[in-house]
């Protein structure tokens, strides 16, 4: 039986009950707290800082440096100005918090804040900011690959500008962002979208139009190749196995001839032929890593079918080649075999989640070649028929 204190309160049960379910929903709003927690681009700008939404503008450098501009608009007391410039330029030193992440995490020099005509703004230089490769800087600081919840950038601020340095143009266009000032400036709108994506990179080179862009797509897919190559590995092992075992069935029971027949007739060729061979397979790899887009490859399903009618096409002309003995099986067979590899390129560097993308994939692969290994094998059974019929 429940205690009561006599003077009409809950009894002792129901107190500690309700005691009970406060800390509970305390416990609750904490964990939520921890979970929604947000990347900005900017911590002392807009409703971060409490004021109206500002501006940051970031020069880069070609040592790869970057000056930093954050930019609120103040309404308060003249008075008073100061001190906020002072106030921000404090929070911008003495920044190290752990729970979130920064484009200016690394360490923000000569510090300084400034307030004039009705604005508060607050100046610092991030060494390193951008990576120098060649002719090139390559601005990741944006990157979210690795970051621990998957969250993007959310843009506080009402703008976003990134202006390569004298003498040099911004060489890609970030998704959600225009290219300005006549190619040296690219700008986020918080109006047009208020996160940047999880792979957002800036890289500045060489004013050369389309060059200029091959080499930035380059830099961009190598670097993130860099750090995608272990699912890239897994991503391989399992697209190029299964096509490799497909285009194998279509040689074996598209002809007469033994797999170590076929293998025979490789190593008759000479270098020649062999270069001759793989030199489109080559063109398909490089071009997939030179154009490789550098952002919105949110889906696994578009890469892990990329190129599924080249693939379905080109069994059928592979069995129809197997079936006449042709010398173009070899340079048909490698360049259906860059396919799966350009495929894995493509999962290994979309994937934020490089186990599921690894899983779609190897569930996916085996619709595409599976079948057009099938057709391959009916095409060479039916010419070949043919040809012995006549």
């Amino acid at each position: 039986m429940s205690e009561s204190n006599g003077d009409g309160w809950l009894p002792v049960d129901g107190r500690r009950l309700l005691v009970l379910g406060a800390l509970l929903a305390l416990l609750a709003l904490a964990g939520c707290d921890g979970t929604s927690q947000q990347y900005v681009v900017c911590d002392v700008c807009g409703e971060v800082y409490g004021d109206d939404v500002g501006t940051v503008d970031v020069q880069l450098y070609e040592n790869g440096s970057a000056r930093w501009t954050v930019s609120v608009p103040y309404d308060g007391p003249p008075a008073a100005a100061d001190g906020r410039a002072s106030s921000m330029a404090s929070e911008v030193r003495i920044y190290t918090d752990d729970d979130t992440m920064t484009p200016y995490d690394w360490r923000a020099e000569d510090v300084v804040g400034h307030a004039r005509n009705g604005t508060v703004s607050v100046t610092f230089r991030v060494d390193d900011f951008a990576t120098v490769r060649g002719r090139y800087l390559l601005v990741d600081g944006f990157d979210q690959h690795d970051a621990p919840h998957g969250l993007p950038y959310r843009l506080t601020a009402e703008r976003l500008r990134v202006t390569a340095p004298e003498g040099m143009a911004i060489a890609n266009t970030p998704r959600s962002a225009t290219v300005t000032d006549d190619g040296r400036t690219v700008v986020w709108q918080s109006e047009d979208d208020d996160t940047l994506d999880w792979q957002t990179y800036v890289v500045a080179g060489p004013a050369g139009g389309a060059l200029s862009k091959a080499g930035a797509n380059l830099h961009i897919g190598t670097y993130v190749l860099g750090w995608a190559w272990p699912t890239l590995l897994a991503d391989l092992l399992v697209s190029l196995g299964i096509a490799v075992v497909a285009l194998g069935v279509v040689l074996r029971y598209g002809s007469d001839r033994t797999l170590r027949s076929w293998l025979d007739r490789v190593r008759a060729t000479d270098t020649r032929q062999r270069l001759l061979a793989v030199l489109p397979a080559l063109g398909i790899v490089t071009w997939t890593v030179v154009t490789l887009p550098p952002t919105a490859k949110r889906s696994y399903l578009l890469p892990a079918v990329y190129g599924a009618p080249a693939v379905g096409i080109g069994c059928l002309c592979l069995g129809f080649l197997v079936a006449r003995d042709s010398r173009y099986v070899l340079p048909v067979g490698s360049t259906l075999l860059a396919v799966p590899v350009a495929a894995a390129i493509l999962n290994a560097t979309a994937a934020f989640d490089p186990g599921s993308g690894a899983h779609i994939l190897a569930m996916l692969t085996p619709v595409v070649w599976l079948p057009s290994a099938a057709v391959g094998v009916a095409v060479a059974r039916f010419v070949g028929g043919s040809d012995g019929n006549s």
